[in-house]
């Protein structure tokens, strides 16, 4: 009895001592996202599903997995806010299994925009300091303006029109990430 009683109060303090949660990166930076919304049309709603997020180690020695993703938009906004880790980083990569984007052309109309599969890399060089907020900005501000113009109200498949998908991921490709003031 006497040699069970402190063997399990070191099994205890060890699961005590554990890590709070896999993946998690506690006090660290944290990542929203948005997509760029310009003044002639209104984002309503969307998602994107990312299979893989990988933060771009500036030292080549290898990326931050960040494991897969979803972020749900409400408005322009995303809920979702992610942890990362504290360093320089030298980009974003995601494996996107599916874009949704819902758009208010400002004239009574809707259009449900849905691209998948596609891979987006955002080279963008930022220094997440603890306790620092950051924002992906999925496009720029004439992204969804120039989509919009190029489309009838109603649900297109981005990936399915020639013209869609050049003005839609050329859009993308001018992403990037942007430093928040702290709260």
């Amino acid at each position: 009895m006497r040699t069970l009683l402190p063997t399990t109060a070191a099994l205890l303090g060890l699961l005590a001592c554990r890590d709070p949660a896999a993946g998690t990166f506690v006090g660290n930076p944290t990542m929203t996202a948005r997509m760029a919304e310009p003044a002639e049309v209104g984002v309503v709603d969307g998602e994107l599903i990312a299979l893989e997020m990988l933060l771009g180690d500036c030292d080549q020695v290898g990326d931050v997995p960040l494991g897969s993703r979803t972020f749900t938009f409400d408005g322009a906004e995303s809920r979702e806010a992610l942890q990362i880790p504290a360093d320089e980083h030298c980009g974003v990569f995601l494996v996107v299994d599916l874009m949704r984007v819902v758009v208010d052309d400002g004239q009574g109309g809707e259009r449900e925009l849905i691209a998948d599969d596609f891979d987006l890399w955002v080279p963008t060089t930022f220094l997440a300091r603890a306790n620092g907020r950051f924002r992906l900005r999925f496009g720029d501000d004439a992204w969804l303006s120039d989509v919009v113009a190029l489309t009838e109200p109603g649900t297109h498949s981005v990936n399915g029109e020639a013209s869609l998908a050049t003005a839609f991921f050329e859009g993308l490709d001018r992403s990037v990430v942007e430093e928040l003031a702290p709260e």
